[in-house]
């Protein structure tokens, strides 16, 4: 694998699912906090995820405000669609070009394939996101119609909550089947578990509680990660 360098998580890793990066998760409530958030960390990432949440599909809710967002954003964005109806919700995010992933997950209510048919006709590309108790088997035939999944590491809709460790095993299943899709983990990754999601298979972290909720500063925090995800993807000299 290769190392980490700024700009890992650029667009043009949409197109190279082999490179290993840090993705920041900024999970907010207010434009308040999501300044304070940005602020920390856009000077050393070029990709953020946003959480969007309306507690229909999670019991949570979450500020993110397309135009307030979006005014000179530099920095590439996924937006994390944690509702039951997706479309609605990137209706009013469609004219941000630094927007240019969408992550819908499997269970919302309804035909998910026809979601994610609909949602490709915004030129995005699309992510599929799996709850911890979504088996693999029942979304199979929705992997055709996006370039990554997106692993839950815990119940989504809250940060900080434990890991559930299962969830290891069947990214190493998924990964299993030969798949060339870019994998994804949202939900407690941090130095423990970050080194056994990437022997698993996963090459694209999305890190929130673990940058944004320590003693230390998101900045520190951020660089504490990037040094070990890029030990862990740098080969041993010869």
């Amino acid at each position: 694998m290769k190392s980490v360098t700024r700009g890992a998580c650029a667009k043009s890793l949409l197109s190279n699912p082999n490179m290993a990066c840090i993705i920041p998760a900024l999970l907010v409530h207010s434009e308040e906090e999501y300044t304070t958030c940005l602020r920390a960390i856009q000077h050393h990432v070029d990709r953020i995820h946003i959480d969007i949440a309306d507690g229909t599909l999670v019991p949570n809710a979450t500020w993110a405000e397309p135009d307030r967002i979006g005014k000179k954003m530099h920095i590439a964005i996924d937006l994390h669609l944690m509702v039951n109806d997706p479309l609605s919700v990137v209706t009013r995010w469609k004219e941000i070009d630094a927007v240019d992933r969408f992550i819908v997950h499997a269970e919302i209510p309804g035909n998910v394939q026809q979601v994610l048919t609909d949602l490709a006709s915004f030129g995005k590309h699309l992510v599929l996101a799996l709850n911890p108790d979504t088996l693999l088997e029942t979304v199979t035939p929705s992997f055709p119609l996006v370039s990554g999944v997106l692993f839950m590491g815990v119940h989504p809709g809250f940060q900080g909550q434990e890991f559930i460790s299962s969830v290891v095993d069947k990214i190493a299943a998924f990964k299993a089947m030969g798949t060339h899709h870019t994998i994804l983990v949202d939900g407690h990754v941090d130095e423990t578990t970050m080194p056994k999601l990437l022997a698993a298979g996963a090459t694209e972290f999305c890190i929130g509680s673990a940058i944004f909720h320590r003693d230390t500063s998101p900045e520190e925090r951020l660089k504490t990660l990037t040094t070990q995800l890029n030990r862990l993807t740098t080969p041993p000299s010869a």
